[in-house]
C-alpha cells in the first residue's frame, strides 16, 4: 500500500500564518489507502481564502492530513522568482525533517493545485509505471496552448492533458511504450521552448525522502538567479526525472495571482 506525503507550496504572497491547527479530514471511501496523505501547505485564509477553501475541500475528498507552513513575506525578496525559490527550498527542508522512511513518497505542490478526482489511485499507477530508478515525477505539466489554465475551478475539469504535436514529437513511442509519462526529452524541449511550455502548471511533483538532499544540493547552484521554481526544477532534471502524460494528475485552480 502506497503512503504518500504531499507538501503544498504557495505561489508567492505576503503575510504570515494566522495559527491554523493541523486538520485531519478522513474519508474512508477514498479510492486508495485508508491512511491519510500528509500535506505540508503554505496557506493564508485571510489573504488567499479561495485557495484555502479549495485545499480544505480537497483534504476532505482525498483524506489529506494538512500540516500548515507560514507564507513568506514578499517584502523580504527582490522579486517573485526569489520568493518562489525560497518557498521550494524551505518546503524541501521541511520534508527532509519528516520522521518517515527514506523510501517514503512525498509530493510537493502549490496552493492553487486542483488534484485529479481519483488522485490516489492514478498517482499510484503512474508511479508504478516508471522505471525503478525514478527520482522525480512532475504531475502538472502546462501545455503549449495554456490548456491547464483555461478552466475555471468551478467547472468540470478535463484532466486528460491537451497534448500538442510538439510534446508528442519529443518521444513518438510514448503512446505505445510508456503512455502514462514523458521522459527527460520533454523537459529538454520545454527548456529550449521557454515560452508557453512549463514544467509546472502549477508546480507539483513526487519524489522520495532519500532524494531530497540530492535535490537541495543541485538547487544550490541556481539559488539567487532570476528563475522561478519550475525553471529551477527543469534545470536540475536528468534521466531519472519524468513528467505526467496521461492522465494529468492536477491543474491550476485559476484563482488569479497572489503576488
Amino acid at each position: 500500500m502506497l503512503l504518500i506525503t504531499l507538501f503544498v507550496l504557495v505561489t508567492p504572497v505576503s503575510g504570515a500564518w494566522e495559527g491554523m491547527q493541523h486538520t485531519l479530514l478522513s474519508n474512508d471511501t477514498s479510492p486508495a489507502a485508508s491512511r491519510p496523505l500528509h500535506i505540508f501547505v503554505l496557506l493564508d485564509k485571510s489573504k488567499a481564502r479561495r485557495r484555502w477553501k479549495s485545499m480544505m475541500a480537497q483534504a476532505e475528498l482525498h483524506n489529506f492530513l494538512v500540516h500548515p507552513l507560514p507564507y513568506l513575506d514578499q517584502d523580504d525578496f527582490k522579486s517573485k522568482q526569489h520568493l518562489t525559490q525560497q518557498s521550494l527550498n524551505e518546503s524541501l527542508l521541511a520534508a527532509q525533517q519528516m520522521d518517515v522512511p527514506d523510501d517514503e513518497v512525498l509530493v510537493f505542490a502549490q496552493d492553487d493545485t486542483v488534484f485529479h478526482d481519483n488522485l490516489r489511485c492514478e498517482l499510484k499507477q503512474s508511479l508504478a509505471s516508471l522505471p525503478q530508478d525514478w527520482e522525480v515525477f512532475h504531475m502538472c505539466p502546462r501545455d503549449l496552448n495554456l490548456g491547464s489554465n483555461q478552466f475555471l475551478h468551478t467547472e468540470p475539469v478535463p484532466f486528460k492533458l491537451t497534448r500538442t504535436e510538439e510534446y508528442e514529437a519529443t518521444q513518438p513511442e510514448a503512446n505505445r511504450k510508456h503512455p502514462r509519462y514523458y521522459d527527460v526529452r520533454l523537459m529538454k524541449f520545454i527548456l529550449k521552448e521557454r515560452k508557453h511550455a512549463f514544467l509546472g502548471g502549477p508546480v507539483s511533483f513526487a519524489t522520495k525522502k532519500k532524494f531530497i538532499p540530492h535535490m537541495l544540493k543541485k538547487l544550490e547552484g541556481y539559488m539567487g538567479r532570476r528563475l522561478n521554481d519550475d525553471q529551477l526544477l527543469i534545470r536540475i532534471a536528468d534521466k531519472s526525472h519524468f513528467v505526467s502524460r496521461e492522465p494529468q494528475l492536477c491543474i491550476s485552480g485559476n484563482f488569479g495571482h497572489s503576488w
